[in-house]
Order: structure tokens, then sequence, then C-alpha cells
């Protein structure tokens, strides 16, 4: 959301100043397929691998804050999300002297996430194992696979917690569910089938065939420009 936050394709702005999202639906649609592919290609995938190689130490999460506010109207929390970098600050326990600080405003929620994740970066560090964080009593971070569970999701005691999920995204599975999902048209799924597949492992076959009635008819190049 980061990226998508700061383009003109998706923000508009109002009196020429405050930033608004154009089209809500659409916009968190497209966060939704980009993150997911980004997850299926820059963790699952790989902690499959390092597992199935005979690692048994692989250790997975997913940042999950989206309790940043509004400023004058533009919700920080649907803009931005956990964006990329976003968790940085809560790992070191310090939220001043970056750009990012307008939208991480003290809160009990905050400190109480940053001091968790603290504790767990400092005992993987000592140990190699987050486990129950340095002070022990953190919910147990699990390996990758251990007990049918996959990684833990850092989220704050307002929201539903820290807790550890099976959930694992497929690349094949993420494409599945953007090719039978009503919230687009023929041009929008082609569109977000490029926004989220076009930069890794993109097969122009694939492509232009993808969903009910295919691609064929839309350049990508296009796509990729706006």
């Amino acid at each position: 959301a980061l990226f998508m936050a700061m383009s003109p394709r998706w923000q508009d702005s109002f009196l020429w100043v405050l930033p608004r999202i154009r089209d809500e639906d659409t916009y968190l649609k497209y966060v939704y397929y980009g993150s997911m592919a980004w997850k299926a290609r820059g963790v699952d995938s790989l902690a499959d691998y390092m597992t199935a190689a005979g690692n048994p130490d692989v250790y997975a999460y997913r940042f999950d804050w989206d309790e940043q506010g509004s400023v004058l109207g533009y919700d920080l929390s649907k803009a931005f999300g956990a964006a990329h970098g976003l968790e940085i600050p809560f790992v070191f326990g310090d939220f001043g002297g970056s750009f990012l600080s307008d939208m991480l405003d003290e809160s009990p929620g905050r400190d109480a996430l940053s001091d968790s994740m603290m504790s767990y970066w400092a005992e993987f560090a000592y140990s190699g194992d987050p486990g129950r964080g340095r002070d022990g009593g953190e919910v147990a971070w699990q390996s990758w696979g251990d007990d049918g569970l996959r990684s833990i999701i850092l989220d704050t005691p307002e929201d539903r917690g820290i807790r550890m999920t099976d959930d694992e995204v497929t690349l094949a599975g993420l494409k599945a569910e953007l090719a039978a999902d009503p919230a687009f048209d023929r041009e929008g799924r082609c569109r977000a089938f490029v926004a989220a597949f076009g930069m890794f492992g993109y097969d122009e076959a694939e492509y232009r065939s993808f969903g009910p009635e295919g691609c064929g008819d839309f350049d990508p190049a296009d796509f990729a420009l706006r």
C-alpha cells in the first residue's frame, strides 16, 4: 500500500492539498492482491523451500498494524495499513524522527505490540528461536509447519492480538481467487493481474488466457504505466 498511497492513479486531493483515495473499494482490492502476491513469493514459498531442504528453524510473521487513525478525514489505516517498513519502529521501540512518525501516535496498543516485538527479536538474536520472547511471557512463536501452524500475526490487543496462524498463500491459489473475484470486470481483472503478478514470474500466455474471458485484448504495458 505504501507505493499505491503515493501514486496519483490512486490518490486525489481535496482543495489541492488534502489527499483522498479515489475509489476505496477498488484500492483495497488491489492492495490485497498485491500484498498477498508478495507474501506468496517473499515469505511462504521461501519458507517451504527452506524447511523442505531440512532446516526446521524457519520463523515467519505478518505485521498487522492498522490503527493509524485519520488526518483531516484521510484514513491512514486504509491508505497505508501495515505498509512496507512500518514495523521497523516497533522492532526498535523508536517512534520519532521518520516520515512515518505521524502515523504512529502513542497509544497503549502501539506500545504493547512494540514491547512484544522487541522481546521476540531479542530472543531470536540471543538463541535463534523467538519462542516466548526474551521475557518468556509472549505467545509462543512456533517454527514454520510446527503443529500445522506457519506464521505469527503481530497485532495489537485492541484488535485480535498476537496469534499463530496456519494460513499459507500460493501464487496458484491467489490467481484462482482473482480469476473468480466478482468485484472485477474483465479489464479490471486483467489490470489487477498485471499489478500483482507482472513484476516477477510474469507469463504472457498465462496472462492472455487469464480469467473467464482472457486478457488478450489488453496490452499489459498500458496497465503497467498507469
